[in-house]
């Protein structure tokens, strides 16, 4: 595994899983919060995760492959999509271009449910 990125709420891992190239996403334990109580906030998000990105394809949105969810380690195990991500692409361009690639995005995902 290699770590692609470490956010406040997860890490993100390239994998090779089953003979494909996945993400993997870890959610970080809070060592603040009552151990009970951090295990339940973890599994609850990656569980709503899952289904929202669920909801999302049903709309017509596209989104990765969700391979596994794992409740007890608050995993997600997905389809790794190549390629620039929209943060990244984002950042390399001024106000004006960062405005039209953002319509473009909504209009390829409104076009989708019409």
């Amino acid at each position: 595994m290699k770590l692609l990125s470490k956010g406040a709420e997860a890490d993100l891992y390239i994998a090779e899983w089953y003979g494909r190239k996945v993400v993997i996403k870890r959610r970080i334990s809070k060592v603040y919060r009552n151990p009970c109580l951090d295990l339940r906030l973890r599994a609850s998000r990656t569980v709503r995760e899952a289904e929202n990105m669920h909801e999302a394809k049903k709309a017509s949105v596209p989104t990765p492959i969700i391979y596994l969810v794992d409740k007890e380690s608050t995993t997600l195990i997905m389809e790794y999509i190549d390629g620039l991500r929209v943060k990244e692409a984002l950042g390399m361009l001024d106000n004006s271009q960062k405005e039209k690639l953002c319509e473009q995005i909504g209009m390829k995902v409104i076009g989708k449910r019409s």
